[in-house]
């Protein structure tokens, strides 16, 4: 004679895997195309287009899409007058309503060391065979403005 309550265990691990079933192929059939069909989107950013000598600024560089076989970081050239003063990777990857969606951010902070109007990029990424590219950004590094001039006063206090 079998235990009792068995027949209804057996129907909550069927029932558990139909569920973990469907949601897996939901969760694939809702997905974005690009991300099965091996497109990559890439864009390029700052936080401030005009920035003061001397004040750091972030560059975030953002990959999105089927990221299997990126390798390394961007490549793209420093202009003179600009100073990497620290860099990271971040990888977020999200599963929702809409599906599942994996970027990967490259985030620089850079200190401008000269005035002027500098063009950073374009940027190139290696994936697998393929090379992506990503249009360049503008930044406009001004001289900072001068304090006011203080008045000398008549009597000091102290």
């Amino acid at each position: 004679m079998a235990p009792k309550g068995w027949c209804s265990r057996l129907r909550r691990e069927r029932m558990r895997a139909w569920l973990t079933a469907a949601w897996a192929a939901a969760v694939l059939l809702a997905s974005p195309l690009d991300v099965w069909a091996g497109g990559v989107a890439g864009q390029a950013g700052v936080d401030q287009r005009a920035v003061q000598l001397g004040r750091p600024f972030v560059l975030t560089i953002s990959l999105s899409g089927d990221l299997t076989g990126v390798q390394g970081e961007p490549a793209f050239d420093v202009p003179e007058g600009l100073h990497i003063s620290s860099r990271r990777q971040v990888t977020d990857l999200s599963v929702g309503p809409a599906g599942i969606s994996r970027s990967l951010n490259f985030v620089y902070v850079l200190v401008p060391t000269k005035p002027g109007t500098f063009q950073l990029g374009p940027f190139a990424i290696q994936r697998q065979d393929q090379r992506v590219m990503i249009d360049a950004v503008e930044v406009i590094v001004q001289k900072p403005r001068l304090p006011p001039f203080l008045a000398p006063q008549s009597r000091y206090i102290l």
